[in-house]
């Protein structure tokens, strides 16, 4: 967990003309997260900006002892994903509407802050949000309680099972649970800007 006045930040490099005007009429829902740091979801699309894996001896979250080392050793492996992260930013720049998890929200668990502030995962709301005015992208925060716990297909209430998200539903089928959470904040999304 991070020690209170430390947060870890992320650096992007912006090419001249590298940001163009949004051109795909539809909504795209993006959970944030810490398995994944992005994942998307439109109506005819979706992709994960995955952390990958960076060599690091025999480091395990908690094992240097200090929030910070933690931090620095979760800042390295989202490092190394700059020019993925700036082709996922320019992919949600392309649409012209993009509900995101509030990462802002005042009942996230502190726990969940911190591992997201260490890893720097929360600057992608102010990015997207600040860009969004240079390319015509509106970019709306969606709170997201319940968005892991309900299904995107039907609503319903469902169950985690570690990387899947399991629904009641009979119709519905097992889903990685933040290609859900990313397809169920793009219907609340929907509900509050089409």
């Amino acid at each position: 967990i991070c020690q209170r006045g430390w947060m870890i930040d992320w650096s992007l490099w912006l090419p001249p003309a590298w940001l163009p005007a949004a051109w795909r009429d539809d909504v795209v829902g993006v959970d944030l997260g810490i398995r994944a740091p992005i994942t998307w979801v439109s109506g005819t699309a979706h992709g994960q900006l995955r952390r990958g894996s960076l060599p690091t001896g025999g480091w395990t979250p908690g094992s240097t002892g200090t929030a910070l080392a933690d931090a620095v050793v979760r800042h390295a492996q989202f490092t190394r994903l700059r020019d993925d992260l700036n082709a996922t930013l320019t992919h949600l720049l392309s649409y012209r509407h993009v509900a995101i998890e509030d990462t802002n929200w005042s009942n996230l668990a502190p726990g969940v802050r911190d591992a997201m502030n260490c890893t720097g995962v929360t600057s992608v709301l102010e990015w997207l949000t600040s860009l969004g005015r240079v390319s015509g992208t509106r970019v709306v925060p969606v709170a997201p309680a319940g968005t892991s716990q309900h299904c995107a297909q039907c609503g319903r209430a469902g169950q985690l099972d570690g990387a899947l998200f399991l629904c009641p539903g009979a119709a519905c089928r097992p889903a990685d649970r933040d290609l859900n959470a990313a397809a169920y904040i793009r219907r609340l999304g929907r509900r509050n800007m089409l």
